[in-house]
């Protein structure tokens, strides 16, 4: 059985107040979605300045891509994905829903 840590305490504590409960929740998106962006490059083998030349930006704007909080609009999220030869799709998808059958599941997507 796995030992609580004060981590596991303080998160707990935490996640009880609604209000920084859904703080947490949308910095976690958001960290997801850069962590999504980088390894999404990496995989490509790219370096941040090969794909900003792909993209006809700088190196700088890749880097923010790649950094949680930027707020990405979905120009931004279309260009990056044609430059790395993929599609981006985002869904909306019922909470407790299972992604194995995502027509099943009641998935709305938006392909970029």
């Amino acid at each position: 059985m796995a030992q609580t840590t004060n981590f596991d305490r303080w998160m707990e504590r935490n996640l009880a107040d609604p209000e920084w409960r859904t703080g947490y929740e949308e910095a976690r998106t958001e960290f997801d979605l850069a962590l999504a962006i980088t390894r999404a490059r990496i995989d490509a083998g790219l370096t941040q300045e090969q794909l900003a030349e792909r993209m006809g930006v700088s190196q700088a704007t890749v880097a923010n891509l790649e950094r949680p909080g930027k707020g990405h609009s979905t120009t931004s999220l279309a260009r990056l994905a044609r430059a790395l030869d993929k599609r981006c799709v985002i869904m909306f998808v019922p909470p407790e829903a299972s992604l194995d059958d995502p027509e099943k599941a009641g998935v709305e997507a938006a392909i970029l």
